[in-house]
């Protein structure tokens, strides 16, 4: 195992897990940056900004897991790529609202650059309104239709990340075209 991708799972635990910045700091940059293409990240600009965001969620979702379902390396351009499944249930004080009793299931992946040994700069491509639930249950809809689509945007992802050639910016998680 290479060590960039030892790095990226300590990292991945550390973070997915609630630990703060304080348990992801020794595998990033002093500034490491962050992007989502996300609400309720969108003004989120630092790995310390997203791992204390983490933290955070899990404080009102203390049940919060994830499933790994694919991990990548690419040597060459000094990346690595997770694929992962998150869920919670809203169950703890502290969030946007009283708990609502309600569970969500999201896919989302992340992308995460190298800079040496160390994390720079992370992208994560996925729905998080979906992910915390706060798009359906907060405002009472109800659209089966949106879990699919998450599936097949991720699929697409996946896809584009595999092939080979320079890296590609994606312009929308939601239909997943650069």
């Amino acid at each position: 195992m290479s060590n960039i991708t030892s790095v990226a799972k300590q990292f991945f635990e550390a973070c997915e897990t609630g630990k703060g910045w304080e348990g992801c700091r020794a595998y990033c940059t002093s500034n490491a940056s962050f992007s989502a293409q996300a609400e309720p990240l969108a003004e989120v600009r630092t790995l310390q900004g997203y791992a204390d965001w983490m933290k955070g969620l899990l404080s009102f979702m203390p049940d919060g897991r994830y499933a790994v379902k694919s991990f990548a390396t690419d040597d060459d351009r000094n990346s690595v790529c997770a694929y992962d499944v998150f869920s919670a249930t809203h169950t703890g004080h502290g969030g946007p609202c009283p708990p609502t009793g309600k569970s969500t299931t999201t896919d989302y992946v992340y992308v995460m650059d190298f800079e040496g040994d160390k994390i720079d700069l992370e992208r994560r491509l996925g729905d998080e309104g979906a992910r915390l639930g706060l798009t359906r249950a907060y405002r009472g809809l109800s659209d089966p239709c949106r879990a699919a689509d998450r599936r097949r945007t991720t699929v697409r992802t996946l896809r584009l990340l595999r092939r080979p050639g320079p890296r590609r910016r994606f312009a929308s998680t939601a239909t997943g075209r650069p």
